[in-house]
């Protein structure tokens, strides 16, 4: 998805050619808040609906005060399928895994509101590297990245992907209220291309951060909009009803 002509108020560093999130440092991040759930959860819930507020809130204080950042809600799901992996690889323990996988989706809902809606929209779609570790990142393959959003669907965190604030968030997607900042795609007639090997890294650069889209000063008919999931949807309806006619 993209728009050429999105909302300007872009925060993306087109200079650097790479996104402010390649710097968050999800690997520490992970890790650090996978220890403080491991030390702080020994107590045993049998059932995701049943997680006591004493045990999260004293977890949500502690992220909100050392941890929170744009790479928290992706931790936390990450987190959340480790637990999970390893309650299948421990049956002795089993419960108490499952426990912290419930906790690290209760954290997440709760730290939701900590964010504003586009920059929550942008946590969670934006495909980070799970081995970050603050530094400068050179060239990420794709199928190297994953987005909370990803983590969220694998992991089966239902309550997190029920949230109002979640589906609506899927819902300016689909419809392309919420489109990736276009810049990327114009990486052809950038003038900061110094050489093949910069053209090649800002084409595997992330695509940048979101946007809402500016309906009132773009056509209806423009292309990229082709890119938006909801139109490409009945774009495949069109095709196959015409396909059916014509067998």
């Amino acid at each position: 998805m993209d728009a050429e002509n999105a909302d300007q108020g872009s925060s993306y560093d087109w200079d650097s050619a790479e996104n402010p999130l390649d710097r968050v440092a999800v690997s520490t991040l992970t890790t650090d808040i996978n220890a403080l759930i491991i030390t702080d959860i020994d107590t045993i819930v049998h059932s995701n609906e049943r997680v006591p507020a004493g045990m999260i809130t004293p977890i949500v204080r502690r992220i909100k005060e050392a941890f929170l950042s744009p790479g928290t809600l992706y931790a936390l799901l990450a987190s959340r399928m480790h637990f999970q992996q390893e309650s299948n690889a421990d049956p002795s323990i089993a419960k108490l895994w499952r426990t912290r996988s419930y906790v690290c989706e209760d954290v997440a809902i709760r730290l939701i509101a900590e964010y504003e809606p586009t920059e929550l929209a942008q946590c969670l779609v934006y495909e980070f590297y799970p081995l970050a570790d603050g530094s400068a990142l050179e060239i990420i393959p794709t199928w190297l990245r994953v987005s909370a959003l990803e983590l969220a669907i694998k992991s089966k965190a239902k309550k997190l992907l029920a949230h109002p604030i979640f589906v609506n968030i899927i819902a300016d997607l689909w419809d392309g209220h919420l489109v990736l900042d276009p810049y990327v795609h114009k990486v052809h007639r950038s003038d900061q291309l110094a050489s093949k090997h910069d053209l090649w890294r800002l084409m595997n650069a992330r695509k940048g951060v979101l946007v809402r889209y500016d309906f009132e000063t773009t056509t209806i008919f423009k292309p990229s909009r082709l890119r938006v999931p909801k139109y490409r949807d009945w774009l495949k309806a069109v095709n196959l009803a015409i396909l059916v006619m014509l067998y």
